[in-house]
């Protein structure tokens, strides 16, 4: 006997919001009931996910959203304040500059006091202020502590504010796709079903994921290779009533999107 769970989610189904988590909650109008003195296992059949993965965003708990420019080496600060999205090193800085550029601080809205780079050598993210820059004689100053800005750029707590001219290189390696780069997927109903570096996991599936315009999409069997999902003996219950859906990022965390579907497709088989 074999069944087929469907999970779909276009929204937040706390908020109603296109933004937020895809994660929820299935009620089974009819109880899924099956042999309890027969093994149980589970293939993945499909799954689809939003490409709309944000790096930079406010939800919850989690605000990487701000950052704090001065023109009077940090006397006074303005806020640059980030929509929630998908950016680039570039288009960090471009943001940042822009409101410089809005504020006429530089001499050349092309020739900036501020940049934001990586080095390409060793992958870390650099800050470089030249106040030489500025239209008239200030001291140009940035501030990432004011939300988790600088942590997505490897920066520390205490090594992320500067007020004085300088090349400024972050100590840690940088964390632009902030969420992870894969995801895992788990179904409450469906326990142990692999082991991980040594310890029992119950994620349903992994997929790895980007900051790109290109949809994840898995799905068997597989169109380009025939590929069918593995058959995954784990520890399901006879009787399911109702069960939860979880998109975790690598770091644990519930996984944020912009926008775009969530289709999760699983079969349940008495084996």
């Amino acid at each position: 006997m074999s069944v087929l769970l469907d999970y779909k989610s276009t929204k937040d189904p706390t908020t109603g919001l296109d933004f937020g988590y895809r994660s929820g909650n299935v009620y089974m109008k009819q109880q899924r009931q099956s042999d309890e003195n027969r093994k149980k296992a589970y293939r993945v059949i499909r799954v689809i996910l939003s490409p709309e993965i944000p790096n930079i965003y406010s939800y919850g708990n989690f605000n990487n959203t701000k950052v704090n420019i001065s023109n009077d080496g940090g006397t006074t600060w303005i806020s640059v304040n980030f929509k929630n999205g998908i950016y680039t090193i570039q288009e960090m800085q471009d943001s940042i500059n822009n409101v410089a550029n809005q504020l006429n601080w530089y001499s050349k809205s092309t020739d900036p006091a501020f940049i934001l780079n990586y080095n390409p050598a060793t992958r870390f993210i650099y800050t470089k202020i030249d106040s030489s820059k500025m239209l008239l004689p200030s001291q140009f100053a940035v501030d990432y502590s004011v939300s988790a800005f600088y942590q997505m750029l490897g920066y520390t707590s205490l090594t992320c504010t500067f007020l004085v001219d300088g090349l400024f290189t972050a100590s840690l390696s940088p964390q632009i796709d902030v969420q992870s780069t894969y995801l895992e997927i788990f179904m409450s109903c469906i326990q142990g079903t692999r082991w991980l570096n040594g310890n029992l996991n119950s994620a349903i599936a992994r997929i790895p994921i980007s900051t790109s315009s290109t949809a994840t999409e898995i799905v068997f069997p597989s169109a380009t290779t025939g590929y069918i999902s593995p058959t995954v003996p784990a520890s399901i219950p006879s009787t399911i009533e109702s069960f939860d859906i979880s998109i975790r990022t690598g770091n644990g965390t519930e996984c944020v999107f912009l926008y775009g579907n969530c289709i999760i497709e699983v079969e349940i088989i008495d084996i």
